[in-house]
């Protein structure tokens, strides 16, 4: 021990010097952050008394430290074992306008983020639709696989290239369409096949990436696309949705989310069904053409969108719905 420190013994609790010889205890080293003073003290018996019980916690506690040290380093090793690319199908999706009204909610009060909250809805049943599924097959996956992450206003869904996969990735892209558009939000989208590793709330690869760049510099539009590969094999999409994609006038191919109750054939002439889906989207699109005429960006999208609505009234004319381009001409 160092004996150019002076040493102190705790005595009715005063410090009170000795000499080094007299240390007969444990100690401690403390040093003065005002002044840079180093001094050792003499333990009292209340401090070698926690001490003792410190040491005694800790040994009792050494069965359950290397047990959560073992299933960190297994979780860890399974971890880096799923590390690799699997082929899947990657759906990268913008809800447009959700920034600015994440933004703007906090001055429009309680009901606001209440209503943004509700469009998630479907996000959260669909997370934890996928939780149940991973928990009943934790170690072989459901079939399909569908896994699905969300961050500020995109959604990224991935799934298996299989039946199945494809019919969760339909299911899923028509719930959060028809939540979406209720609510005033449209869905921006690309879809791509190809290599990715998408678990543990982590995704990256290139289909990720050509996915982004679909919706980011191609889509344009408020339209979920295919990418060019996967726009030349859409007949093998039909199951659960009835004529899931169209072919748009510039020649790519997207999710035909219009049409309510998943496009089923056998509710085709229930009127009142049709009209609860596209009266408020009528309204909707009226509504946006008003009040962004002199946004050209804005107004396209609607512009758009108003012209595929009227393809599907004059395709469905036992909707009872009709056209809303005649009405947007007044806008112009």
């Amino acid at each position: 021990m160092n004996d150019k420190y002076p040493v102190f013994r705790v005595v009715d609790g005063k410090e009170v010097q000795i000499s080094l010889q007299d240390l007969k205890r444990p100690h401690k080293t403390v040093c003065d952050v005002a002044t840079g003073m180093v001094r050792i003290i003499e333990l009292t018996e209340e401090e070698m008394a926690q001490q003792q019980a410190d040491k005694e916690a800790w040994d009792t506690g050494e069965q359950e430290r290397t047990e959560r040290e073992r299933k960190e380093a297994e979780e860890q090793e399974r971890f880096l074992d799923s590390l690799r690319y699997d082929s899947r199908l990657v759906a990268f999706i913008d809800i447009l306008g959700w920034s600015k009204a994440v933004n703007s909610s906090a001055k429009n009060g309680a009901d606001t983020v209440k209503a943004l909250g509700q469009a998630l809805i479907p996000l959260k049943a669909f997370t934890n639709f996928i939780g149940t599924l991973e928990s009943i097959m934790p170690e072989t996956g459901w079939p399909g696989d569908p896994v699905m992450s969300h961050f500020s206003d995109s959604v990224v869904l991935t799934v298996k290239d299989d039946v199945i996969g494809r019919q969760h990735l339909l299911q899923a892209l028509h719930a959060l369409s028809a939540s979406m558009i209720r609510h005033g939000f449209l869905l921006r989208g690309g879809i791509a096949r190809g290599d990715v590793y998408h678990r543990n709330g982590i995704i990256f690869g290139p289909a990720f990436i050509e996915a982004h760049l679909l919706e980011k510099d191609i889509a344009f539009y408020p339209r979920i696309i295919l990418s060019p590969e996967l726009s030349q094999e859409t007949e093998g999409w039909r199951g659960v949705i009835d004529q899931p994609w169209r072919k748009d006038s510039d020649g790519l191919t997207f999710f035909n989310f219009l049409p309510p109750f998943y496009n089923n054939q056998f509710l085709k002439d229930n009127s009142e069904l049709w009209q609860s889906q596209l009266i408020p989207i009528r309204t909707l699109i009226i509504d946006q053409v008003s009040r962004h005429r002199n946004d050209k960006n804005i107004y396209s999208k609607y512009q758009w969108l108003a012209k595929y609505f009227d393809d599907i009234c004059t395709e469905n004319p036992q909707s009872g719905v009709s056209i809303v381009s005649k009405e947007l001409l007044l806008f112009q």
